[in-house]
């Protein structure tokens, strides 16, 4: 490729490929089995590129339809591809188009195909020529399969037997990861491209299965793992298991790189903004867990979305007053749940997006973020931050909302409402059929319909009584109602409040600027405190489906949360006491199975035997086992010398 190129706007700030405003939403994704997020986004390109009275005018927009197909070879593959190549043509002039995680980058000058076709014959032979490497293999950082030759063709369907090197904190040695089956794709040419899968060690790291997160983070972000080890040492529970993390390679080492300088020495000028943010390939392993489909497709487990509801509503709670931390990126994806004594305990996951949030700035994020864009996945975003989207193509747009916890809580409800309408098992195909429109509206129609539709809901009682719910969840009509009997409260006092500064705004004249008023004079992150964990959970316990779920609940110990199991500490002299205790029981074992191992050497014949084999696998074992052959040899090696032997 030339290195003479335009670089064009690029996306690779923080949040911006899961703003939900494009086809690179976090909802659309590519599974194994099925693929219905992703004929949605492919329908959501058409009527964008479609502009015209006919679906035919999408030739009018190569550069669309080229971005379309590079989209489709990027999420299609489970991560094989680190870039894509794209060629333009309009007319007889070719020009070259380059994508991956950071943006896209052009040729600066077309190749006519008349005029200049030494040039474009030479270029095209090159693509010919170009290997695995030159058309998007990952770097060698992750090795493809030792056995056989590789690759028989390119790309891959998937990684699957493809292997890296990672390291666990604290820990000495190195562990080899091999990737096994494929689990989740994220549908996105720009952005985290995020894939999972699950995988296979060379040594025991849990005693779980694993899965490994891989994708394309922002260098300058705080790092997911570092995110939850904050919450985790606040004891914020349904937080997902870490097990060990690596930054794999930077985009800055490859092709990149020059393009990085040359953003690096914009920035220094005062007149440009670079638009180039170095991304760094991380993987992190985590514990897998069930994907929420898996429970909610059955419709006995409907009375289970209260329960959710609750946990994920104490979990973001204590994050935001504990943690100081805002997911700001709840989707149907990003729950998901593991069973505990029987019963579901519910996970939250994906910190990417999280923020820290400083207690000076009035709860606003530690680090100002330099997106261009909103976080967060479109059919589960807030409207107020939709609503904001639309004010950005107005001049001397300003960020005018700032994303607060009220608007995880709000995303909790359409995560809920999506899962108890699409996720249970439906025979009638008319009733199917209704449901998949009402939802799909969420994901395919523009940012303002979108916006519209969700203020209407959360700002009123009326949409949620029209809403479609299949037959075996209607009793949880009320339980969303009396939700949204907390949301309406709380922006109906907010209007009013803003209405009245407004009426004391108009007394003023043109040249008097509105008095400053506190900020403490209202609560704008609960709304005068309708919107908050415990007002919501009080409306939802006057409803049938809580008082069911509550009476249930205290019939059985509480396990909420994993540290509520764990024992109290003990005062330093009962701990020492049951120290010695152990202690004494331990001296006392290893003498028995010593004299265990005496007793068989003798028995035996006269030549000397290897020890025994005490204990099993656990580390006091393998300690035990050293002490009975220290031992062992030395008793051997005294009776011989005395002739007993």
């Amino acid at each position: 490729m030339d290195t003479d190129c335009d670089m064009e706007e690029d996306s690779s700030t923080e949040g911006s490929e899961d703003d939900g405003s494009g086809p690179s939403s976090n909802q659309s994704s590519y599974h194994p089995d099925t693929k219905p997020s992703a004929d949605a986004a492919v329908r959501n390109f058409l009527q964008i590129a479609a502009t015209g009275d006919s679906a035919m005018d999408i030739r009018r927009e190569p550069v669309i339809q080229a971005g379309g197909y590079a989209l489709e070879t990027a999420a299609c593959t489970y991560g094989t591809r680190l870039f894509v190549h794209g060629i333009v043509i309009e007319d007889d002039d070719f020009a070259f188009w380059y994508y991956d995680s950071s943006g896209y980058l052009r040729t600066k000058h077309t190749l006519s195909l008349f005029t200049d076709f030494p040039r474009l014959a030479a270029v095209l032979v090159g693509f010919a020529r170009g290997d695995a490497s030159q058309w998007g293999a990952l770097p060698p950082v992750i090795s493809p399969p030792s056995s056989g030759a590789y690759p028989d063709h390119f790309p891959p369907k998937s990684l699957a037997g493809h292997s890296f090197d990672m390291t666990r904190p604290r820990r000495k040695g190195v562990v080899r990861v091999t990737l096994k089956a494929p689990i989740f794709a994220q549908y996105g040419l720009v952005g985290r491209r995020t894939f999972l899968y699950k995988i296979e060690t060379n040594s025991v790291i849990a005693n779980t299965p694993l899965v490994v997160k891989i994708s394309y983070q922002v260098v300058g972000r705080k790092p997911e793992h570092d995110v939850l080890a904050i919450a985790n040492k606040t004891r914020v529970g349904h937080l997902p298991e870490v097990h060990m993390w690596s930054d794999l390679w930077k985009l800055s080492d490859g092709v990149r790189q020059v393009f990085y300088e040359r953003s690096k020495e914009m920035s220094k000028d005062e007149t440009n903004i670079a638009t180039y943010e170095d991304r760094v390939l991380r993987a992190i392993v985590y514990t897998e867990y069930l994907p929420l489909n898996t429970l909610f497709s059955d419709p006995d487990n409907l009375k289970l979305i209260p329960v959710m509801a609750t946990q994920m509503l104490d979990c973001l709670h204590d994050l935001r007053y504990k943690a100081k931390i805002l997911h700001r990126d709840i989707s149907c994806n990003n729950v998901m749940y593991e069973m505990r004594r029987g019963r579901p305990y519910f996970i939250l996951i994906d910190f990417d997006f999280a923020a820290i949030l400083d207690a000076k700035r009035n709860g606003r994020p530690s680090v100002e973020g330099t997106s261009k864009h909103r976080t967060g996945t479109l059919p589960f975003m807030a409207h107020e931050l939709l609503q904001d989207m639309i004010r950005m193509s107005m001049p001397n747009y300003v960020f005018r909302v700032v994303h607060r916890l009220r608007h995880d809580y709000e995303s909790l409800f359409f995560v809920t409402l999506w899962c108890t309408i699409t996720m249970p098992e439906v025979t009638d195909k008319k009733l199917k059929k209704r449901l998949v429109d009402y939802v799909l509206q969420w994901e395919t129609s523009s940012v303002d319909s979108v916006s519209t539709f969700k203020s209407n809901m959360i700002r009123q009682l009326s949409p949620m009584q029209d809403a479609p719910l299949p037959p075996c969840a209607e009793f949880l009509r009320r339980f969303f109602k009396a939700w949204l009997i907390s949301f309406s409260k709380g922006y109906k006092l907010f209007d009013a409040i803003t209405i009245k500064r407004e009426e004391e705004d108009l007394s003023l004249s043109d040249d008097e600027e509105p008095e400053q008023r506190p900020a403490e004079e209202f609560d704008m992150e609960t709304l005068g405190g309708f919107i908050c964990r415990d007002a919501i959970i009080e409306m939802l316990s006057r409803t049938k489906v809580m008082q069911a779920i509550n009476v249930e609940t205290a019939k059985e110990p509480r396990s909420q949360s994993p540290l509520a199991s764990k024992k109290v500490p003990k005062s330093p002299k009962v701990t020492r006491a049951t120290r010695n205790k152990a202690d004494r029981a331990k001296k006392t074992s290893t003498t028995r199975k010593v004299n265990v191992a005496q007793k068989s050497q003798r028995a035996s014949s006269p030549k000397r035997l290897n020890p025994p084999i005490v204990v099993g696998r656990s580390a006091k074992a393998v300690s035990v086992a050293k002490d009975a052959t220290t031992t062992s040899t030395r008793v051997t090696r005294s009776m011989t010398k005395k002739g007993k032997v």
